[in-house]
This record gives C-alpha cells, structure tokens and sequence, in this order.
C-alpha cells in the first residue's frame, strides 16, 4: 500500500513539473498586462416615458446607474437584488471603453479600462447564455475559425503557444497533449463545455486589438475582460465550481479580469473571489 503511495505521488509530481515547464515556455514567451476596470462618477439615465412606467421592473426610477464609484479587480462578484443595477453595470463596462454615452441612455462619468502606453486594453467580452453545441467541427477548427475572425498576424506557433497556455490554466487540456482537440465540442461536459466557451472568449478579448511585442520579442497581451451575466445560474454547484477554478486559475496567472453576476451565490467558493460588490437601486451599497 505504501508503494502505490509512493508511486503515485511520484507520478503526480511529475505531471506537476512537466506541466509546470511547458506553462514556463508560453510565459517566456508571451507576457500579459492586468486588466483592472476603473468606474468614477458614472451615471446612466434614462428619460421616464409612459412605456417605462408600464413595462419597467422599476418604472419610477431614473437612473439605471448612480454615481458609481468602484475599482473591479481580478475576479469580482457582483450581487443584489433583481433591478438593483447588476446587469446594467456589466453591459456599462462592454459598451463605454472609452466613451462617454451608452445607447438608448444619458451617461456621465466615466469607464475606463486601464491600459499601458505599449498594450491596447483588452475587449470586454460579455457572456449571458448557455454556449451553443457545435457538431459539425472539431475543436481544433472552431479554435482556427476564431483566430482567422481575429485577423491575428501571429504566426502558427506563436498561436498554438497561446491556445495551450489559456487551455491550460482553464483546465482543458489537463495532460491530453494535443488530444483534445481532435474532439468534437459536443462531446464535453457540461463544464468544459462552458470552459470551452471561456478560451474562445479570451481569444476575443485578449488577441482583438495589434499584437504588440516587447524588446526583448515577447508577445505583449493584455489579460482578458470576462463579463459573466447570470451565465451558469441554471447549473449545479458542481459544473459551477469547476468551471470556477479555471478561472480563478486565469486571473491569478494573467491578471484578468472576470466579472459575475449570480443569484446563486451560494453555488460559488468563497475562498476564490476576490472582491465582492454589493448593488441595490443602482447604487454600491458596499465593496469587500
């Protein structure tokens, strides 16, 4: 009994080292830039019309957003009420990057995606719905169909070298070498089915803008910007979490930024959120 210990201990050592230098290689050659979201005196109002008395959940409220004042960082959970501004501050965040009005409302303040002067910010990628099955194609190609819509100039290995990288820290790849990209998207579970999504979704918004490169040639990205909207509210706690630790894997290797909004709090782990804000009449009641 003590050797199968021993030798599985040795085994799961190994795994550990071996993944550790191939992380070791992409991080050698690719760098991220945190991507912290700065919101200031942000307003959004919206004109109260007969159509909003009569539909609205909060028909007498003029301001969706008032005067929020916040910093999100790494992984972020944003509760409250239904109508408390949740949703409204996610979409904020996807539809300002650097302007001062969002459609169909009045905006003051701002949003700002904090950047460096050699790496563009990130593009916020905003997620609501359950991600789609795809039979026809295989990972491998749906990943390929992503990076073309990019128009990405990194070349092959470069990009190979970012998938496994995002993969891996997203808990897809987890010592299938290659393998799991000749399967079929249908053929995850539910929870790579949604880890699945989240590589995707980092590739939007990590690799949107010009590829910048360092002096020393590195490839300079900026961490990803997910917006999750009630995304997995109809799971389990068990496809949650997993899908969780890969993102919490993320955010502690690259400096992302993941946002959610859940009435299901009680399906996440605490012990990996990082900041915690509290909404209610389209105000922050509280950060923690």
């Amino acid at each position: 009994m003590k050797r199968i210990f021993v030798l599985s201990a040795s085994i799961y050592l190994f795994a550990l080292v071996s993944l550790g230098k191939a992380l070791s290689t992409v991080r050698a050659r690719v760098q991220f830039h945190p991507s912290p979201v700065e919101i200031e005196n942000f307003t959004l109002s919206f004109p109260l019309t007969w159509q909003r008395r009569f539909l609205s959940s909060v028909p007498y409220r003029e301001r969706a957003l008032d005067n929020i004042n916040v910093s999100l960082r790494e992984f972020c959970f944003i509760r409250g009420a239904s109508s408390s501004g949740k949703s409204t501050l996610l979409k904020a965040i996807l539809n300002q990057r650097g302007q001062s009005a969002t459609t169909g409302g009045t905006a003051t303040g701002t949003v700002t995606l904090v950047s460096r002067p050699d790496c563009p910010p990130a593009k916020p990628i905003y997620l609501d719905q359950k991600p789609p099955y795809e039979d026809r194609l295989r990972i491998k190609e749906v990943i390929d169909r992503q990076w073309s819509l990019n128009g990405d100039p990194i070349d092959k290995t470069i990009r190979a070298e970012i998938t496994s990288f995002f993969a891996n820290y997203l808990g897809l790849q987890d010592g299938q070498a290659d393998d799991w990209l000749q399967r079929k998207p249908s053929e995850l579970s539910p929870s790579e089915t949604y880890r699945f999504a989240l590589l995707l979704a980092c590739f939007q918004s990590s690799c949107s803008s010009d590829i910048r490169r360092t002096e020393d040639d590195k490839i300079l990205l900026p961490a990803p910007i997910l917006l999750l909207d009630e995304w997995m509210d109809t799971e389990t706690s068990t496809v949650i979490q997993a899908v969780q630790q890969g993102l919490w894997t993320l955010v502690q290797a690259t400096g992302a930024l993941v946002a959610i909004v859940s009435h299901k709090p009680e399906r996440w782990r605490r012990d990996q959120i990082s900041q915690t804000i509290t909404m209610s009449g389209g105000r922050v009641l509280y950060v923690e």
